[in-house]
Formats: structure tokens, C-alpha cells, sequence
């Protein structure tokens, strides 16, 4: 009986009962907890030769061959008001938000994530009223349901995941996603005008006139007045998306989506457009 007693308080067992007190009083959240390094979507995504972009307007999902030259419209808006505005293309597929929200101040809001093939012909909608953003890890998406919706109250929901095909939704709150340093960039002349993607660094310099990676730059508006300007930038892999507005001889504001590589050379002019005011 006496040696029983001792064995019970020892060091070790004293450790081990002390450990196990610890995790009923903490919860499975405490267990379950993990950081996972996630691709964000963005709006640009490439994989080879082919850069997968969503139009900055129009939301449609188009693909430019570098090699080629050619720009196709994979895609088109699916009668919203806001179309597609982020992908990931992983395998044979792309995969995408659209922006379903109603009205163009967004009045009723809503979004889905699609998975459509890369020729754009197929699409299966894997999650509805979902947040406007989402990430892949692996094998799994992960992104967040929307509560609310219509009258201006939709607000981001419970964090959730599922596999590539849509199957096996599962709660996502105990896992924290950190952003993987192969993500797309987006910087922007209203808001954070630099930042990286791989190993390139971009920024939106010289009040808007300038975009340059690192200290070399890529691009630059002509003229002096406050258009042209760059409105914004959005770079994956060696590809770079440049959207600036500029005026024309009769005086109308137009915008201009141009490709680039990340030396600034190789420019295509892959959308001429009149802004929505």
C-alpha cells in the first residue's frame, strides 16, 4: 500500500497527471489549433506560359499565352453585376469567386467559389453564400460562409474547409492560416501601394506615375497632370498586371490593362475600356 502511494506521487506521475488536468481544462480547441500556410486567391494566377486574370471591370475569367500572344475570354460574368474576381488554378482546373452581390454599391451581398476547367467550357459551383476571399493548402480550400446578405448586413460567418471537389465541409476554427509567400500580389493606388510575391517586391511610386520592382522600374506614365496614373497592380510568378487610367485626344477617361513581364518587357495591352463612373 505505502509503495503504491509513492509511485502515484513521483515526479513523473505528478507531471502526467498535472498534463492531462491541463488539456479537459483548456478544450479541443487548444489541441486542435494549427497554423497552415495557405495561396491566397488573387486576381492573377500563372502557370507555364498561360496567365489565368480576371478582368478589373467586367469579371470575366480570361487567359493570355505568353508565347502566342493570344487573349481568350475563358469565362463570362454569369449575368452578375460583379463577375469573377479571384482564382487559383491548381491541376486541370480554375478556381474562382464570384461576386453575386446585387447593385453596384452592393446592397444585397453574396458570393460563391467555382471550379471551372481550364478551356472554361464546365463549372460546378462547390460552395455557396460565401466571404469574398478564400485560400488553398493542399488538398483543401478554405474560406468563410457569409451570415446576413441583403440590406448591407452581410458580415463574414463561420471559417470553414472543404476538399478540391466541394466534398467534406468541415468547420475551419481551430486552424489559423498564414499567407504563403507564392500568393498573388495586389497593391493599389488607394491603399497599400507595395508589396511582394515570391521573391519580387512591386510598388506604385512617384504619386502614382511609376510602378517598379524593387529599385528598377518597370513602367511609367507620360505626363504631368494627375492622369494618367496607375490604379493598380496585381503580379504572380513572373507575371505582372498593370491597370492605369489615361485620356484620350477627345478628352474622355479610359483605362488600360496591360501585361508585362517582371522586367517590364514583352507588353501586351490586353483591355482598352470606359471606367463605369
Amino acid at each position: 500500500m505505502k509503495e503504491t502511494r509513492r509511485s502515484l506521487c513521483s515526479p513523473f506521475s505528478l507531471i502526467l497527471l498535472l498534463a492531462v488536468i491541463f488539456t479537459v481544462l483548456a478544450g479541443p480547441s487548444a489541441v486542435q489549433a494549427k497554423t497552415v500556410k495557405a495561396v491566397e486567391a488573387g486576381s492573377v494566377y500563372k502557370v507555364g506560359s498561360i496567365v489565368y486574370y480576371v478582368h478589373p471591370q467586367y469579371g470575366y475569367i480570361c487567359a493570355y499565352n505568353t508565347k502566342t500572344k493570344k487573349n481568350t475570354r475563358l469565362r463570362g460574368n454569369e449575368g452578375t453585376d460583379w463577375g469573377y474576381t479571384r482564382l487559383i488554378v491548381k491541376g486541370k482546373y480554375i478556381y474562382a469567386l464570384l461576386d453575386k452581390s446585387v447593385g453596384s454599391d452592393g446592397g444585397t451581398m453574396d458570393a460563391e467559389i467555382d471550379r471551372i476547367s481550364l478551356n472554361g467550357k464546365s463549372r460546378k459551383t462547390l460552395a455557396n453564400h460565401t466571404w469574398f476571399s478564400f485560400s488553398m493548402a493542399g488538398s483543401k480550400i478554405y474560406y468563410s460562409q457569409m451570415t446576413g446578405g441583403s440590406n448591407y448586413d452581410g458580415r463574414e460567418g463561420a471559417a470553414m474547409c472543404m476538399k478540391l471537389n466541394g466534398k467534406g465541409k468541415a468547420s475551419a476554427a481551430g486552424i489559423t492560416l498564414a499567407k504563403h509567400a507564392s500568393s498573388a500580389l495586389t497593391i493599389s493606388a488607394y491603399g497599400t501601394s507595395s508589396g511582394s510575391t515570391g521573391k519580387y517586391s512591386y510598388s506604385i511610386a512617384e504619386k502614382g506615375k511609376a510602378l517598379k520592382r524593387g529599385s528598377r522600374t518597370l513602367f511609367k506614365c507620360k505626363g504631368t497632370d494627375w492622369i494618367p496614373y496607375i490604379q493598380s497592380v496585381d503580379a504572380h510568378g513572373d507575371a505582372v498586371l498593370a491597370k492605369y487610367s489615361y485620356r484620350k485626344s477627345n478628352g474622355m477617361v479610359y483605362c488600360r490593362l496591360i501585361y508585362m513581364d517582371r522586367n517590364g518587357k514583352n507588353r501586351k495591352v490586353l483591355s482598352d475600356y470606359m471606367p463605369v463612373s
